[in-house]
């Protein structure tokens, strides 16, 4: 069966890929190259509004999104000043394509205020959901019960995305724990968690889209990976490779 075209989610300069799983994506690097900030871009695309606000278009998906905080290094502050701006670049768009319409201009400027900016950001926000598991245990019992606590929820789980921000974040303290002087009998079957949590990972059908991020060392197959070098200026992607920017204001940008 072939394979669907890359969500438009992705940050712009990704969206003409082909995926392996056009559902499922895995953002892979050292600490600092950048897997965080490639997330929360993908994230706020999945929360802005997939219709015109006055007039402005966001190319949103307005689905709400599941946060899954495992080294818990989440900043909403950061988060939100991005939304914020991704909101008011839209606004500046809008505004650049209609520069001739003094009329479309008058309306867009009586209707958008800096209160009607701090609503839709507050409402954007309200399709953000976040939750820190304290052990990889909580992880995987998260995984497995998606299917049946996410049933009954109101919008469908079809209108949901995951994202899983250090997924092996769990794995790597108890590789920690594995070189130890003393190692117990039992040693071999601390891999086993890992290995349920990738099984549960590729399985895993229950939300629209997933997103995760982990160690370059994390090799979950027939999952699309991207990986990002550890200067975090380079991602590649099936042996082709993007320029990546990181800024204050516009986070996470990729050119080819």
């Amino acid at each position: 069966m072939a394979q669907a075209g890359a969500p438009h989610c992705l940050p712009s300069g990704l969206q003409n890929l082909q995926p392996l799983d056009a559902e499922k994506f895995i953002i892979k690097g050292s600490a600092g190259s950048g897997k965080t900030e490639f997330v929360m871009q993908v994230a706020i695309k999945l929360i802005l509004p997939s219709t015109d606000w006055f007039g402005v278009r966001f190319g949103g998906m307005e689905h709400h999104v599941l946060w899954i905080d495992c080294d818990m290094k989440f900043s909403v502050e950061r988060f939100s000043s991005l939304l914020k701006y991704s909101i008011e670049n839209s606004i500046r768009q809008t505004e650049l394509e209609h520069r001739d319409d003094s009329s479309f201009l008058d309306s867009l400027g009586r209707s958008i205020t800096t209160e009607s900016v701090s609503e839709l950001v507050e409402a954007c926000l309200g399709r953000l959901h976040y939750v820190a598991p304290a052990d990889n245990v909580e992880l995987r019992v998260l995984f497995s019960s998606f299917p049946t606590s996410l049933a009954n929820l109101a919008p469908p789980p079809t209108s949901w995305a995951l994202v899983a921000d250090a997924v092996d974040a769990f794995f790597r303290l108890e590789r920690l724990e594995q070189i130890k002087p003393i190692i117990s009998s039992d040693s071999r079957t601390k891999l086993a968690p890992m290995e349920d949590l990738i099984g549960h990972l590729v399985a895993l059908r229950t939300f629209k889209l997933t997103f995760c991020t982990a160690s370059s060392k994390f090799h979950p197959s027939g999952i699309s990976a991207f990986e990002l070098d550890s200067s975090g200026r380079k991602l590649s992607y099936c042996g082709r490779q993007y320029s990546v920017t990181i800024t204050r204001f516009e986070g996470f940008t990729v050119s080819d």
